[in-house]
């Protein structure tokens, strides 16, 4: 039992947390040789022309995060579909990527080879 501080007041109840948060722990709790890096590229099916670029553990969960609206960037455009997924053993090289995608040129080469 917890005390105080807006917590449950009863053992019984439980906690629940956002499923981000959750989403999150359980990518956190992977071992080292499956925590490989995804940068992956979206559709909006509602309006073609909008795309959105990220980077992930799992892009299969980030795909069903974006379609519930839990990111503010991708909520307006719901529902989204993956064009692109590119894997990176290396955590730096994938984060480099994708803030390359996200540059000017970055957004050029995405347009010209999809």
């Amino acid at each position: 039992m917890l005390l105080s501080y807006g917590w449950a007041s009863q053992p019984s109840a439980k906690a629940e947390f956002p499923l981000a948060f959750r989403l999150r722990r359980l990518a956190l709790s992977m071992p080292a040789e499956q925590a490989m890096r995804y940068v992956y590229i979206l559709r909006s099916n509602s309006c073609p022309w909008r795309h959105y670029m990220g980077v992930t553990l799992d892009p299969d969960r980030r795909l069903i995060a974006h379609n519930a609206g839990m990111s503010p960037h991708t909520s307006k455009y719901r529902p989204w579909s993956i064009i692109v997924v590119i894997r990176f053993e290396d955590d730096a090289r994938a984060f480099e990527f994708e803030k390359y995608l996200k540059s000017p040129s970055g957004r050029a080469f995405a347009k010209k080879h999809l």
